[in-house]
Order: structure tokens, then sequence, then C-alpha cells
């Protein structure tokens, strides 16, 4: 016969298995930064999710960033005033699934540009903080130069990761979530700085993230490829119909 120590432990455990609620150590509410205590933020997902990465082995991000940083309130303004041609002024609309989506850009003037308090560099990660969250994407050199509004976050890695490893576990589960997690509001969810310094990425081997990498590579030419078949098809589409209607 069970001692009732032990059958209140399989009682509690039963019951607290089958509800939407978890078991929180006060230690554990006092290491959070900003002392979150809402129910979502302790939901059972994530609770599963921090707890395998802290398994595997992990490091904060804010230990693999150089710097994480934003455009500043001046990137918001009604000073800005967009043009047909410029420079490239990314906006969360333009980080599509881990990569920049050129295909309907707004552009500034070299004047607002050089106004800007930040201007993005190759290898930088982009990571929109308001909106759909849970995407990112990496600066291509060819983009260059370039600049972004205050919506979208800018992590300058060091050598300790691999930039394009990283994107990769930022759009994966275990990123998507932990960055869901980490905002803040209920109508429209924001993604603080502090919160990005805080996701925690797992520690791949040197020969892993190279495998990522490749992947990666890989992924971005086929997206390039369908871009430009997709353009193709529509310049072709629009021929045959203005031919049609001249004849």
């Amino acid at each position: 016969m069970n001692s009732p120590q032990a059958f209140d432990e399989e009682i509690y455990q039963a019951l607290i298995g089958g509800l939407e609620c978890s078991e929180v150590m006060l230690s554990e509410l006092c290491s959070n930064k900003h002392f979150r205590i809402d129910s979502s933020y302790y939901s059972k997902k994530y609770i599963q999710i921090i707890s395998n990465i802290k398994k595997f082995g992990y490091t904060k991000v804010n230990k693999l960033a150089n710097q994480i940083t934003d455009f500043g309130a001046f990137s918001q303004t009604n000073f800005i005033k967009f043009q047909d041609k410029g420079i490239l002024f990314l906006r969360n609309q333009d980080i599509n699934n881990g990569v920049v989506n050129t295909s309907s850009n707004a552009y500034i003037s070299n004047e607002i540009y050089n106004k800007l308090t930040l201007h993005l560099q190759e290898n930088d990660i982009l990571i929109p903080r308001v909106g759909t969250l849970g995407d990112a994407a990496m600066i291509d050199k060819k983009l260059l130069p370039c600049a972004a509004n205050q919506n979208l976050a800018v992590i300058r890695l060091n050598k300790l990761y691999n930039v394009k490893c990283f994107v990769i576990v930022m759009l994966s589960k275990i990123g998507k979530e932990q960055i869901i997690k980490s905002a803040t509001g209920n109508v429209q969810p924001w993604l603080n700085l502090d919160g990005i310094g805080e996701l925690l990425v797992p520690n791949f081997t040197n020969k892993f993230q190279k495998q990522i990498e490749e992947s990666k590579i890989s992924y971005d030419a086929l997206i390039l490829q369908a871009d430009k078949s997709y353009t193709s098809a529509e310049t072709s589409k629009t021929s045959r119909r203005q031919g049609k209607t001249q004849a």
C-alpha cells in the first residue's frame, strides 16, 4: 500500500499533468529580468522547449553578439520620405521566411540615410519586433548601402557562432517559440531588445553549424531561382497580353 505522502504526490502529478498549469520555483521567477508572471510566459510548451535546450547546452544571444540594437525613433518619424530609387530601406514586411524580400521595397535619399544613427552592415541579422514574430534574415553585401526602421532589431554576432546557422535557429521551432514567449503586450506584441539578448541558442559543434550553413546557402539559391522564374513568367504573361491587345 502506498504511504499517504506517496499517494498525495501521485495525485498531484496526475492533476498537474492534465491541466495547463506549471510549477515554477520562486528563484526562477526572480531570475526573470522583467519579472514576468503571466500564464502564457510559463506555458508547458515553452517550459519544455527551454528544458530541452538547457539539457543540450546553450549560450544566450547577448553572449554571442557584439551589438543588439535598432534604428532609433527617427526611423519612425514623418521626416522619412520614400522615393522610387535610392538607398534601400527595409520594413517588417521585407523579412520573409529567412530572406530579405526585394520585390516591393522602399527607398530613401542619401540625406535621410546620413541622419540615421545606424547603417546596416554585411552579416547583420534582422529580427521583426512587432506584428508577425518569429522571422529573421541576414544582410547580404549586395543589398548595401541599406537601412531599416525601428521595428526591426539588428544583431551583430561575434565570431563565436556561424551567422547563417544562427538565422536557421531563429527560424526553427525553438527560436520562433522563444521569440513569441519573450514578446510583451496582448493586442500587439512587442519584442524588447533585452528579450532578444536573453534568447537561448543551442551549442552546436562547428562542424554541425557549417552543415546548417551549407543548407541555408542551398535554400537561398532555390528561393532566388524561384523568384527569377516567377518574374520571368509574369513578364511573359504581360507580353502576351500586350500582343493580343495590339492585334
